[in-house]
């Protein structure tokens, strides 16, 4: 069984976060999907450096001290009012990390993005709420386009 740790992430995370962040939602969204390659990519960039300047993300990663702490299974992109993205590795889903994670994020009911992997969870929680227009809110009030 992999043990891991929640801890705040550090700024050398940011690339790993922000690759896999952007190139995950391509694959996982129906929104992304209809969009050209082009848009995407050009726009969508602008919504994940909005999101990373601003929110919180927490960090699952290895319990051990031998290994590297800087090895990412895992992470979830948040503020105190919404939770934006969340990603796990391949080989680590289905061991409770995200849950693990969410409860360290104070558990945001509201969420941001929509994939087809958040579909079991959505089932298991009917109660969180899907609200994208938080993006398009934030990004009016702060003057920046989203």
């Amino acid at each position: 069984m992999t043990e891991w740790i929640i801890r705040e992430s550090w700024p050398g995370d940011l690339s790993f976060i922000y690759s896999s962040w952007l190139q995950s939602f391509r694959k996982d969204s129906f929104m992304s999907k209809v969009c050209s390659s082009h848009l995407y990519y050009k726009y969508y960039c602008q919504v994940i450096d909005a999101i990373l300047s601003k929110d919180e993300t927490k960090i699952a990663v290895a319990a051990h001290s031998w290994q590297e702490p800087e090895v990412i299974f895992a992470y979830l992109v948040y503020d105190s009012d919404s939770m934006h993205y969340a990603f796990t590795k391949e080989p680590f889903r289905r061991l409770n990390m995200m849950k693990s994670l969410y409860e360290a994020a104070a558990s945001p009911r509201v969420f941001t993005h929509v994939t087809h992997s958040i579909k079991p969870i959505l089932e298991k929680h009917p109660d969180l709420e899907y609200n994208p227009f938080l993006l398009y809110v934030r990004g009016i009030q702060n003057g920046e386009t989203v």
